[in-house]
């Protein structure tokens, strides 16, 4: 019976040290407000039921008929302060647990809101045309076999018309008169010419 008196402090007590914003505070302070007025009714119910105990202590002085007969109405009289009792704590706990539903999901609402609030990242154009990655530093053969020699400045290759570059770019022509370098996509006057020093 002792365990049926007991107030549910421990919600609050947790819901009052993690409370941050305003909103939360407010809700656990309503809260507190409504566990304490249904704490101070068990307590008018436990009194009534003290003074029950004490009634039913004299009367088992009177007559057994009186006794039995007063027995049972205050057996009775016990039965519901103890119903509205174990109400009044299970009313406290609902309360507890909605007002802890509550701070979740308004928790839950703000960490959607702060991530609606992010910037988008921006996106990034599109990278380089190929003539501006690729230059030739050399070219070698006669007519008909001549050979490029390609760069991006990382790596270096030799190609020959009709060849793909790492990227898919084909290289379409190669001329030594004038010389000149010309890929897919590209400048009508080829790639541009970088030395191998530079």
């Amino acid at each position: 019976m002792a365990r049926a008196f007991e107030c549910p402090r421990e919600p609050i007590i947790r819901m009052l040290e993690t409370a941050v914003e305003a909103s939360e505070i407010s809700a656990s302070m309503g809260l507190e407000r409504e566990v304490l007025q249904l704490c101070r009714d068990r307590w008018t119910v436990l009194r009534e039921l003290m003074d029950a105990e004490q009634s039913l202590a004299a009367i088992l002085l009177q007559s057994r008929v009186e006794r039995e007969k007063a027995a049972l109405e205050l057996e009775e009289r016990r039965r519901v302060a103890l119903a509205k009792i174990e109400g009044a704590r299970q009313g406290a706990v609902e309360a507890a647990r909605a007002a802890e539903r509550r701070r979740l999901e308004e928790a839950a609402e703000r960490a959607r809101q702060a991530q609606a609030a992010v910037a988008p990242v921006p996106e990034t154009g599109p990278g380089p045309a190929p003539h501006e990655i690729y230059a030739w530093f050399s070219i070698i053969g006669s007519a008909g076999s001549l050979r490029a020699g390609v760069t991006d400045g990382a790596g270096r290759w030799w190609v020959g018309e009709g060849d793909e570059l790492a990227d898919g770019v084909r290289i379409e022509a190669i001329s030594s008169r004038p010389p000149r370098v010309r890929i897919s996509g590209g400048p009508p006057s080829g790639l541009p010419y970088r030395g191998l020093g530079r």
